[in-house]
């Protein structure tokens, strides 16, 4: 009777382990999905880009449980990243030193952390940063206890706008699978990044015809109005909402 017990009692266990397994997997995948889902909602919610990165590096980091998450904005006439003040630090006065070191560099294509996002193009991850040749802030990151760091671009088309990285006092191998995961954050990040551009465009746009006295009227291709500007206000008698 051994003989069937014990080989039954071992598929059983393995199967429960086979569960868990599956069970953890779709528990990290519907948290993506929410985490996906609140940036959409925030993207929506919120005033501005600066609010809508806060919130993302935030909601981010704990989806990963790491306790840094900072933003660069791409800036492609001279191919440089620079440091922007838009951080999550899950303790800020333990991290006060990392962020002012942060805030000081401007880094070129290839150099450090983000350097390297803006030449591969793609996410990347530096397993001990205390050591690694390539990344300028090592005493830094020392002297707080930050160990491994990661970062992804923020994509607008095929160009590279801005890039997120995160750091961890964990000392963590490459993690190719969560670095893919997170990869389309910075697609949809793009394209809320894309929108609020454009929406700002038309308020200057706006403004502009608004200092105009002469009549501006827009019209669409079905010759539907579509703007009314204070000339045409103050020429026809009628503002743009009864029209």
């Amino acid at each position: 009777h051994s003989r069937l017990i014990f080989p039954f009692f071992s598929a059983m266990a393995e199967a429960e382990m086979e569960r868990r397994r599956y069970e953890k997997a779709f528990l990290k995948e519907n948290a993506l999905v929410r985490l996906s889902k609140s940036i959409a909602v925030a993207s929506n919610d919120l005033p501005d880009m600066e609010s809508i990165l806060r919130f993302s590096l935030r909601k981010i980091c704990e989806y990963i449980k790491w306790p840094v998450g900072h933003f660069y904005r791409v800036d492609n006439s001279v191919k440089e990243l620079i440091p922007v003040p838009i951080w999550y630090l899950e303790d800020p006065e333990r991290f006060a030193h990392f962020r002012s070191a942060t805030e000081s560099f401007i880094f070129e294509k290839g150099a450090g952390l983000p350097g390297r996002i803006l030449q591969e193009g793609g996410a990347a991850w530096i397993p001990d940063l205390w050591n690694d040749p390539n990344f300028p802030r090592s005493q830094v990151a020392r002297e707080v206890g930050l160990r491994t760091g990661m970062a992804f671009p923020i994509m607008v088309g095929n160009n590279i706008e801005g890039v997120l990285e995160f750091y961890t006092d964990e000392s963590l191998l490459s993690d190719p699978d969560l670095m893919e995961k997170l990869a389309p954050l910075g697609v949809q990040l793009g394209r809320v990044l894309e929108r609020v551009k454009s929406e700002n465009l038309l308020k200057k746009q706006a403004q502009v015809l608004d200092q105009i006295h002469d009549a501006v009227i827009s019209i669409d291709g079905k010759f539907n109005m579509t703007s009314w500007n204070k000339g045409a206000e103050r020429v026809f008698g009628f503002v743009e909402e009864e029209m």
